[in-house]
């Protein structure tokens, strides 16, 4: 149905946002919700009926985050390769659904061909809004085999901050949030002269420092692997204050 938005007319806000909640109703029907969250430390802890709302909330999350941030050549095909890389990786070593994430890899692999910079076709919102739901069904299977969904949302640091910062820089100026823009990090870095392929060299650097970090968390060393994610989000928020500094356009 979300092919309409490219091949039809472009879907207004809250029709694309029927469809996500009802593709969400279908997994919570299908699938079912979290039941639990393991934590940091390696405690587990039970979300009740809050698992309901938790797991909509993430599915909605992701799509919206992937739609959004799809706005330059390569972006969204490095990203997903990369966070379906490590997933991989993780899931292997647990022996679980780790087909699918290499499924995904494949899939978004042969877009990307075309999609490299210079692109000659771009995802579309039935490309950003599929790859954000598949990718938050992957975090779903991979908390419940023994991947912790924080660490998943980890690897996906990159896009969520991103989305989070803008959404909540754009509101505090009293600006329409619903409305399209041109403010989102990687989009300021563009205006600042980056090439779409510098901007996606640095979100893969990003993206390895915490995908490798999750790795050793999760399997060798919590100390280091907690470094490397650290170091990942010096950078995330090193770019920011960058950003701010150089770009004035929205002072």
């Amino acid at each position: 149905v979300m092919a309409a938005d490219d091949f039809l007319r472009p879907l207004k806000v809250g029709e694309k946002m029927i469809l996500l909640c009802l593709a969400t109703g279908a997994w919570l029907i299908g699938a079912g919700p979290l039941d639990g969250l393991t934590l940091p430390s390696g405690a587990w802890v039970g979300l009740g009926a809050w698992g309901w709302v938790l797991t909509a909330f993430w599915f909605l999350a992701l799509c919206n985050a992937c739609n959004f941030m799809d706005g330059i050549d390569g972006i969204t095909g490095t990203q997903t390769i990369s966070v379906g890389f490590f997933a991989l990786l993780c899931l292997w070593r647990l022996d679980g659904c780790w087909t699918e994430a290499g499924l995904l890899i494949g899939a978004t692999a042969g877009f990307l061909i075309f999609n490299f910079p210079p692109g000659r076709i771009f995802i579309g919102d039935v490309g950003s809004n599929f790859v954000g739901f598949v990718l938050a069904g992957l975090g779903i299977l991979g908390e419940r085999v023994g991947l912790p969904l924080w660490i998943f949302a980890a690897f996906m640091s990159y896009y969520l901050f991103d989305t989070g910062y803008t959404l909540v820089r754009r509101a505090l100026r009293g600006e329409n949030v619903l409305r399209a823009h041109r403010k989102h990090l990687y989009q300021r870095l563009d205006r600042l002269g980056w090439s779409h392929l510098q901007i996606d060299l640095w979100v893969l650097l990003i993206n390895a420092l915490l995908g490798s970090g999750g790795y050793l968390y999760l399997f060798t060393s919590r100390s280091w692997g907690m470094l490397m994610m650290v170091g990942g989000g010096v950078l995330l928020l090193a770019e920011t204050i960058w950003i701010e500094r150089k770009d004035r356009s929205f002072v």
